[in-house]
């Protein structure tokens, strides 16, 4: 797939599989499509084509890099003219060219040959990552900040991007609540993809990050901010997570990462953001970094235009405070928030929960597990601010649940009607 500099050559290439029609083509596609999803690698040139089968729809997304390491801007896309499942093969042609060329897939779908328009050849082979630079050339490209004093907010604008299998391989694979919050795992999304494993949250990843850039809308990034010298026993990089999605939800959040010298991730922790929710409110945290201790306030504001999780208007405030350790781990001094109102989480992710306001004495909750297709929906039967446990109600089902929370606000513990307890943490 030598694709040349001819037609904006090969380099770079999200290709989201548009299958252009929904007949016998779209079903050959489906039939290979879970065999070949995958990154493969072109050992020789560096080249990466990625393939994501998206299941829920049954398309087949195909990306192309000139290399890893190269913005993921630059990548194209390609759409599918022919398949044949007996043979194994795809022809494609990338899209804004005429620039078409043959894959053909092994038995075991470990590796494929393209072949270019000039009959040259190429293969590729499947990889966990295209990435064969070291943990240490990662951190070099964070530049190193003496700051003893930082200030998040000042960092949010920063423009320079990671290539997104930079981020899987050293820091998404091992930071869970990055991933999952990158690839959108909570209400209304993504909550299939916990119980397939981290394979499927890569691949997700990947397409957030491919697909996304040639949105008008922006597109989904990590930006490089700073390498800082907390302690000589760790690495601590700042990062930035730029997202503008198709919802009109544009957000800027700082991530501070501790990693051992050898690139074992330690601890992280949201430093900061900034959350502009279209037409409907605002979502504000404010990190101030002081060495290794870590102050953070926090301010929502809801327009009342969220009428499906927060009909009301209102402000509301928080604070924290950590300590970062000489082991490089983030303890917790204080947290806390002064209502009940906000989102949700168990620990392990299978269940979510937003609570919004309807009027001063009267709460919604909003409650989606892993094995729920859509979330439910409660409203407090009774609800005080000063007091800790309230109950709610679905209209519907007439179900009550009872929600007991702790003194910071930070978590309750939910009683079903069964008498079984689940932990929420927010």
């Amino acid at each position: 797939m030598k694709i040349k500099r001819i037609h904006t050559n090969l380099i770079n290439l999200i290709l989201v599989l548009c299958i252009v029609s929904p007949g016998i083509l779209a079903q050959k596609v489906s039939l290979l499509g879970s065999k070949i999803a995958g990154t493969y690698l072109d050992h020789q040139s560096g080249e990466v084509v990625s393939l994501i089968w998206q299941e829920a729809s049954e398309d087949l997304s195909l990306f192309y890099k000139a290399n890893a390491y190269l913005s993921d801007r630059k990548v194209k896309e390609m759409k599918v003219l022919k398949s044949n499942q007996a043979k194994r093969t795809l022809k494609i042609k990338f899209s804004d060219s005429e620039y078409i060329c043959d894959f053909s897939f092994s038995a075991d779908f470990q590796t494929f040959v393209c072949q270019n328009p000039d009959k040259s050849k190429q293969l590729f082979k499947r990889v966990s990552s295209p990435v064969n630079k070291s943990f240490t050339y990662f951190v070099s490209k964070f530049p190193k900040d003496t700051s003893t004093k930082i200030d998040v907010t000042s960092r949010l604008k920063v423009k320079n991007p990671i290539p997104i299998e930079l981020m899987i391989k050293f820091v998404l694979s091992k930071y869970e609540d990055l991933l999952n919050a990158y690839v959108g795992i909570g209400l209304y999304g993504a909550l299939d993809l916990i119980s397939k494993g981290d394979g499927a949250k890569f691949d997700e990843a990947r397409y957030n990050a491919f697909s996304t850039v040639l949105s008008p809308m922006g597109g989904w990034e990590f930006h490089y901010v700073a390498q800082l010298n907390l302690s000589e026993n760790y690495h601590t990089l700042l990062l930035n997570l730029e997202k503008n999605t198709f919802e009109g939800v544009l957000g800027n959040s700082i991530y501070l990462v501790n990693f051992s010298k050898s690139g074992d991730f330690i601890d992280g922790i949201n430093l900061g953001y900034k959350k502009l929710y279209y037409k409907s409110g605002s979502d504000f945290k404010r990190g101030i970094l002081n060495k290794s201790e870590i102050l953070i306030t926090d301010k929502t504001v809801y327009d009342g235009l969220l009428s499906y999780l927060h009909p009301g208007q209102a402000t509301y405030f928080g604070h924290s405070k950590y300590k970062v350790l000489s082991n490089g781990k983030i303890k917790t001094i204080i947290r806390h928030y002064a209502r009940p109102e906000g989102m949700y989480r168990t620990k392990n992710y299978h269940g979510h929960c937003f609570i919004g306001n309807i009027k001063s004495n009267k709460l919604r909750v909003t409650l989606q597990f892993l094995e729920q297709e859509q979330p439910q929906y409660f409203e407090s039967v009774s609800f005080y601010p000063g007091k800790k446990t309230f109950w709610v109600k679905n209209d519907e089902t007439k179900k009550v649940l009872k929600l007991q929370f702790n003194d910071s606000n930070t978590g309750f513990i939910l009683t079903q009607t069964n008498g079984k307890t689940v932990t929420f943490i927010r």
